[in-house]
């Protein structure tokens, strides 16, 4: 694949689902993608499970120059993420620029935050359902849904079709 000098963003806050993050980012490693672990602070975030991934740089650092695409894996980072007003920022500069944007199980709720998903379809876990409801956010039973440049990712059953999708978009 011509992904070699790509570059995603993912974000990450404490209790990342770690399938989700590791499956994916292991897959756009070795597509040749440049991959950057975004958190809090330059330390140690933890994933459930006790598992963990470095910071690479911090929230404040988002530019969306700087990156072709961004994924946010879900568990119960998304819930802490969707309050970072850089965060969201970001993600909807992304958005208005075109770029890829991959949500995984609850992280749906950060681009709800985020002000862009008016006339998006999207798929969501039972856990955020009504909340994405309430805001008549368009509701995709499918395990995963690409609209415009949003792919998102029901549950981790569904992650190789997401990584695919994620892939094919960055070419």
């Amino acid at each position: 694949m011509g992904l070699t000098g790509k570059r995603v963003a993912f974000l990450l806050e404490t209790h990342y689902d770690n399938l989700d993050f590791a499956h994916v980012i292991r897959k756009l490693n070795e597509s040749g993608v440049i991959n950057t672990i975004f958190g809090p602070n330059l330390a140690t975030i933890f994933g459930k499970g006790g598992r963990h991934a470095i910071a690479d740089k911090v929230f404040n650092d988002l530019d969306v120059n700087d990156f072709d695409g961004v994924i946010i894996p879900g568990g119960d980072s998304p819930f802490q993420l969707r309050k970072n007003q850089k965060v969201l920022t970001f993600i909807a500069e992304m958005h208005k620029h075109g770029k890829l944007i991959g949500a995984i199980g609850t992280a749906p709720i950060v681009l709800l935050a985020a002000g862009i998903l008016t006339d998006i379809s999207v798929t969501a876990i039972p856990r955020i359902l009504e909340e994405l409801e309430a805001a008549k956010v368009k509701i995709d039973p499918q395990g995963v849904v690409i609209d415009k440049n949003i792919i998102t990712c029901k549950t981790d059953a569904h992650l190789m079709g997401f990584t695919k999708m994620v892939l094919t978009q960055l070419e």
